[in-house]
């Protein structure tokens, strides 16, 4: 099984159900042109109120944490990696959240992509 389950956190305000649709069908779609099934691409919204995010000790109701998760994937190391495919996706990744989340002013991101060993 090789998921992607994607996480994210931020104040419900922030995207509203239009938004969160348009992500979701990005994010899915940036890992099925890989012919990767649809059924395999997990978005989930977790809505965190604004006196539960802090940022350096202050209440940051724009800020969306992203946390990635691809499960049983992996991308070459980089001593690896003679076309640095890491660098790549992560070029990929900002280009896709360029229109739902990078250009707005009005949000604070980062997003952190973890691979899981796949014999867990």
């Amino acid at each position: 099984m090789k998921r992607r389950l994607w996480r994210i956190f931020s104040h419900s305000s922030n995207f509203n159900t239009s938004q969160k649709q348009a992500l979701a069908k990005s994010i899915t779609s940036f890992y099925t042109r890989g012919a990767l099934a649809t059924f395999y691409v997990d978005v989930v919204f977790v809505p965190v109120e604004p006196n539960s995010f802090y940022v350096g000790g202050k209440q940051a109701a724009n800020m969306v944490r992203i946390a990635v998760e691809h499960i049983a994937v992996h991308q070459p190391k980089k001593e690896d990696d003679t076309q640095n495919s890491r660098a790549k996706m992560l070029a990929k990744i900002d280009e896709l959240l360029a229109p739902h989340i990078a250009a707005r002013r009005d949000l604070k991101w980062e997003y952190r992509i973890v691979e899981t060993p796949r014999d867990f």
